[in-house]
């Protein structure tokens, strides 16, 4: 288990994190969704013990992460980026070739469904809100450092709240004979309240 108290963060004299605090249970998969340069990539340099906080505390395992050593925290957790380095000079077809393009999100899906089979948390940080909605269990909302919102992925993922989070107007799909929502941006602004 990884659990997160209170976290909070200043970057060049910029509050960056404000009192985020998140639990991630094994073989679960909790999505960290919200607009640029809501907080997301910062909690999980903290998360994975590459920075760490000016305050809170974060535990693995009930242990605190600031105590595991380097070879521990490499034994205990990975982190896998979005879009890894690719060396420059790199043509497409050599890049295609390595497979880096096409099966970029299969993999994503099929390392996520074989780490909850094994039983081993995953934290995502996505900015497709559909692929949070199908995949989550959890979601926590970051706005401006601050946790918009974390639980239940049904829960967070209501239209309403995230376009308070976006600051933009979405439409919700939804299908008379299937389960599923997916959501849409629309022009303009969402009304603030």
């Amino acid at each position: 288990m990884l659990e997160a108290r209170h976290l909070s963060l200043t970057r060049n004299g910029r509050l960056v994190l404000d009192d985020i605090s998140l639990t991630l249970q094994a073989g679960e998969l909790l999505v960290a969704l919200g607009p640029n340069g809501a907080g997301k990539s910062s909690l999980l340099k903290l998360l994975s013990g590459l920075w760490q906080p000016d305050q809170g505390d974060i535990l693995l395992d009930g242990q605190p992460l600031s105590t595991l050593s380097k070879r521990q925290l490499a034994a205990r957790r990975a982190v896998m980026e979005q879009a890894p380095p690719m060396p420059e000079d790199w043509t497409a077809e050599q890049l295609v070739a390595a497979g880096a393009y096409p099966l970029a999100g299969a993999a994503r899906a099929q390392s996520h469904a074989a780490c909850r089979q094994l039983g081993i948390g995953v934290l995502a940080v996505v900015h497709d809100l559909n692929l949070a909605l199908r995949h989550a269990d959890q979601v926590l909302l970051l706005n401006d450092g601050r946790a918009a919102g974390h639980g239940d992925t049904a829960e967070m993922m209501q239209l309403d709240r995230l376009e308070q989070v976006y600051g933009v107007r979405l439409a919700e799909l939804t299908h008379p004979d299937q389960p599923w929502r997916a959501f849409i941006p629309l022009s303009g602004h969402a009304p603030r309240n």
